[in-house]
């Protein structure tokens, strides 16, 4: 909804993007778009809520997946924003603080999307409504039991993979393959919202283990602003497998694991299919705990060349590859009434080997730096819910020394004009370099 500007609320419009201004490049006076209804990245959009439970509505087109970030900035209102796609909302920020600032960053796949600026507490007047940034994302859906090599680097700063829990116990396991200075993984529960984090500056890989169930998950790999790409590697197995294992798994490098459909010459040849949106694992041999050969991904074929014989596992062979699979992790097609009985190769469990204590890293030397990789608020105090405590907007490649931290590490204060920056930022917007180990706490103002 427009509206005309009173003075006041002129005033107050001048004042933010005036604060916009300060960081060279920041937005441009022509940027101002009072009448149009599509958003433009970097171009802050005025709009006028004039009664409560109304909002504004704009678009957002993009041409490629991206990670969008928006912000909502009020005079009196204390905004909400959703981001909705063909009737269905696909992100949200509801605002429960009553904040005057909100941000919402989402991953967008390409395609046009409606932006919805509300209020919330009855709150009416002005917003400022801008797209902060998008940076260009990769996606894809995680495979089982194949080893996915993914990059990220200055100009594809994130990677996106998906993955839902199987129906017993998994590992994820995550490997930086730089020595230092890598991509840092967010693994975040799409269900409770929780998230778990590896800085590779700290930490070279990890294994989590992902309960039985039908949670979906998602991973983020974010860029850290190094002078170099860096590559990592993802592997999801079952537990009973435990197959990530250099050279046990076979290679992705694209996040999809296609294959040869087995020849349909023979419509009646009994074939399976996997029952999980995972798929499923074909084995060495006909036990849940021998080591996975290979994943048969959701949708491929595999052709039945005989049955164990208890009748609980599957002799298939895929992508030239023959083991074992579980019935219950498939679904049979065609006559398998024929199918020989065949005495699976025995197993022999691999004995636990000891576990060798960690090495502690070395502690990073030099002084504590933050390097922007992107631009970036600070505040002269700790609370970005707040106009008046807006200090600049910092640009990229911009550099900032710390000084302090609060006790909870969620702000960390600069020498810049005594200002503030949200450690949430590092490893999207900021990187670190140096010591940052010892910063002292420190009071806010």
């Amino acid at each position: 909804m427009q509206g005309k500007l009173g003075l006041r609320t002129s005033k107050w419009i001048w004042l933010v993007l005036s604060s916009l201004l300060l960081g060279v490049g920041a937005v441009t006076v022509h940027a101002w778009q009072n009448d149009s209804s599509e958003l433009v990245t970097g171009q802050p959009s005025f709009g006028n809520i004039t009664a409560a439970g109304s909002t504004i509505t704009y678009t957002y087109t993009l041409s490629d997946a991206r990670a969008v970030t928006l912000q909502a900035i009020g005079e009196v209102v204390q905004p909400t924003i959703a981001i909705v796609q063909n009737g269905l909302a696909v992100a949200n920020q509801p605002n429960d603080e009553g904040n005057k600032i909100v941000l919402l960053t989402a991953l967008l796949d390409a395609g046009t999307y409606t932006i919805q600026v509300g209020s919330i507490n009855n709150t009416v007047g002005s917003v400022i409504v801008v797209v902060q940034s998008a940076e260009p994302i990769t996606t894809g859906q995680l495979p089982l039991a194949s080893v996915v090599t993914g990059q990220v680097r200055a100009d594809a700063t994130s990677a996106t993979y998906n993955f839902t829990a199987l129906p017993e116990p998994a590992y994820l396991y995550f490997e930086s393959l730089l020595p230092t200075g890598g991509a840092t993984l967010h693994l975040k529960n799409m269900t409770s919202g929780s998230e778990s984090i590896v800085d590779s500056a700290d930490v070279g890989g990890a294994r989590f283990r992902i309960p039985a169930g039908s949670t979906a998950y998602e991973i983020d790999m974010a860029f850290t602003g190094t002078d170099q790409p860096q590559t990592f590697t993802l592997c999801l197995t079952t537990v009973s497998a435990s197959s990530c294992e250099a050279g046990s798994v076979p290679v992705s490098t694209t996040g999809d694991d296609t294959a040869p459909t087995p020849d349909a010459s023979n419509p009646s040849a009994c074939t399976i299919i996997p029952l999980n949106a995972n798929g499923a694992n074909i084995r060495r041999t006909a036990d849940a705990a021998s080591p996975v050969l290979i994943g048969l991904p959701t949708g491929e074929v595999a052709a039945v060349i005989g049955v164990s014989p208890a009748g609980n596992f599957f002799n298939v062979s895929y992508k030239n590859v023959s083991g074992w699979v579980a019935k219950i992790a498939v679904s049979s097609n065609g006559d398998c009434s024929g199918v020989p009985v065949v005495t699976p190769p025995l197993f022999v469990p691999t004995p636990t080997p000891t576990p060798i204590p960690p090495t502690k890293a070395p502690e990073p030397t030099g002084p504590c730096l933050i390097t922007m990789a992107d631009k970036a608020f600070v505040y002269t105090k700790p609370d970005d819910s707040k106009p008046e405590n807006l200090f600049d907007q910092v640009q990229k490649n911009y550099q900032l020394s710390p000084i302090g931290r609060l006790k909870n590490n969620s702000w960390w204060l600069t020498s810049y004009g005594n200002s503030w920056i949200q450690t949430k930022l590092i490893g999207h917007e900021a990187k670190v370099s140096g010591n940052c180990n010892h910063l002292p706490v420190v009071s806010p103002p």
